[in-house]
């Protein structure tokens, strides 16, 4: 490399530490920050593993020194800097390796590590060695898609391998990769949708507004992410989708009492949301959708109610009724909410637009 590049190179690590500081309190929560996996990706894919790891470093070293973060701003991003930089090296320049890397780095490894080091130096109690990794993997998914996207936009206009060779960093033959194979594409821009789709519906699900004893809480909109899966791709889709965002919830809330309710309870449940993609293509589609799949999930948490916590009813009460009306409690007041929401004109404007442009 040319002294001249390794000056370029410099300036453009020192740009990315400007900008992912200054951005780093956007969607910000403890365990949850995106923008700094959507810029560790982009320096992986620019810069390189090493010097990823060093940008990582750095943006979580001034967060702390000047905004009081945790040591979460380190054990959080560096990990996913490194892997992600390696990932997208070895898979030869693939941009979807560089996501899975930093989902890799952070929410599994930089998760892990994170426990010990906010519960022992940092004083945290009440932890455990899986307690950052929901937070963690939302994050990742949702920085991770929005690198993905934008750098894949430059692809295809041929300014990402441009950049490259101005920054002395290998290139790759992005024009066969990413231009010439529109299945692979297409298919690779649904998981992606898909991906910060679930991310969202994990965020929003820890907002609660209410929460019951025995499992179930109304939340903020979380319901909606998942059955917009299903409205824009099909019910396959969304039945899928939602199966993998019960396997989350578990990780996050796990209320086990047998096997058969843990599937009852979790995959099958927040599957059922999927269904909405079964009224994706006829008039007011994603209301009768969004119902359908709410009413899936509940008669599935309503199963295993009846079958699995008769114990909780209270005396003298009927378990058929209790069961019925326990659900209802939390389902029936966050489905009539995403109703009237997706009864706004601007907002169902919005989505069905947003519809129509995933489709190009």
């Amino acid at each position: 490399m040319t002294e001249n590049k390794k000056l370029v190179k410099l300036i453009f690590m020192a740009m990315m530490i400007a900008i992912g500081v200054v951005i780093s309190p956007i969607l910000r929560v403890e365990g949850l920050c995106p923008t700094a996996h959507l810029i560790n990706v982009v320096c992986s894919v620019f810069l390189g593993p090493w010097y990823s790891l060093l940008c990582a470093a750095l943006i979580g070293i001034l967060r702390m020194f000047f905004m009081g973060v945790p040591p979460l701003a380190i054990t959080g991003v560096i990990f996913g800097a490194f892997f992600s930089g390696l990932f997208y090296k070895l898979s030869k320049g693939n941009l979807i390796f560089a996501v899975l890397g930093e989902i890799f780095g952070t929410g599994i490894i930089g998760s892990i590590i994170s426990y010990p080091v906010m519960s022992l130096i940092w004083g945290r109690t009440n932890l455990t060695w899986f307690f950052y990794v929901p937070s963690f993997i939302a994050a990742t998914i949702i920085g991770g898609s929005i690198a993905f996207i934008v750098l894949i936009q430059l692809a295809k206009i041929g300014q990402l391998k441009k950049i490259q060779n101005l920054l002395g960093s290998n290139t790759y033959n992005y024009e066969i990769k990413y231009l010439k194979t529109e299945k692979i594409h297409n298919k690779t821009k649904v998981l992606v949708v898909s991906a910060m789709l679930i991310a969202l519906a994990m965020v929003t699900s820890m907002l609660k507004v209410a929460s019951l004893p025995f499992g179930g809480s109304v939340t903020l909109f979380s319901m909606l992410f998942i059955c917009l899966i299903g409205y824009f791709y099909g019910a396959r889709v969304g039945v899928l989708a939602g199966v993998a965002y019960g396997i989350l919830q578990f990780v996050i809330e796990p209320y086990v009492f047998v096997p058969v309710q843990v599937l009852l309870d979790y995959p099958l449940a927040f599957g059922a949301l999927g269904l909405s993609g079964i009224f994706a293509k006829s008039k007011h589609g994603l209301i009768k959708g969004y119902i359908l799949g709410v009413f899936g999930r509940y008669i599935f948490h309503a199963v295993s109610g009846y079958v699995f916590f008769k114990e909780y009813v209270p005396e003298g009460m009927n378990d058929i009724l209790y069961t019925i009306s326990y659900n209802l409690t939390y389902i029936l007041p966050e489905l009539i909410l995403t109703v009237i929401l997706i009864c706004i004109p601007t907002i169902n404007k919005t989505i069905s637009s947003l519809k129509n442009r995933l489709k190009d």
